[in-house]
């Protein structure tokens, strides 16, 4: 059996240096431990994750031709449907996890398709979604959050590194060997 996880976040002009090469470290400590590191492939956080996995990624793309990283498996490269970006549209409102997206552009429709397959990786539920992303007052906005609402919707534990104590908690979970 598969293990998954969620790597997603801010885009490259809202990220740290800091932020980056944490992604890349953990999607290769992640890799070691036989994990399958699932990414949208945006420039910043996700990049870093898709890149840090190695081959050992799954990468979501809103359509053909996004993304600069282009893995060497193109099985590995998932761009969705229009059958399944509906599923995500149905799911997305019926969960209360995105209900402005019935108004949204089919533009940007498909980013936050993406970002939901990110999560539920067609009912193969990671075992946890590491994220990149400020919070204020607990609200994420962007499509990280709409990939990390969908994990916590489906009991996923998510992990913000955004901070360097959010880094140092993921990092002593390493090492406790939260994930083997």
């Amino acid at each position: 059996m598969s293990k998954f996880y969620t790597g997603v976040g801010h885009r490259l002009r809202n990220c740290t240096k800091e932020g980056i090469e944490f992604a890349g470290w953990l999607a290769g400590e992640m890799a070691k431990r036989g994990y399958t590191g699932i990414s949208g492939d945006a420039d910043g956080i996700d990049r870093a994750f898709s890149i840090g996995s190695g081959e050992q990624c799954r990468v979501y793309l809103p359509r053909e031709g996004f993304g600069k990283y282009v893995t060497r498996d193109d099985s590995k490269r998932i761009v969705l449907t229009p059958e399944e970006g509906l599923y995500a549209d149905e799911k997305l409102l019926e969960l209360g996890i995105l209900p402005e997206i019935a108004t949204m552009s089919s533009y940007n429709k498909a980013y936050h398709r993406r970002n939901f397959f990110q999560s539920w990786n067609h009912g193969e539920l990671p075992e946890v979604c590491f994220y990149y992303a400020k919070e204020k007052d607990g609200v994420i906005e962007g499509g990280t959050r709409t990939a990390v609402y969908t994990a916590r919707y489906f009991g996923i534990p998510t992990y913000n590194f955004y901070t360097s104590e959010g880094r140092e908690l993921i990092r002593r979970l390493l090492e406790e060997e939260k994930w083997t």
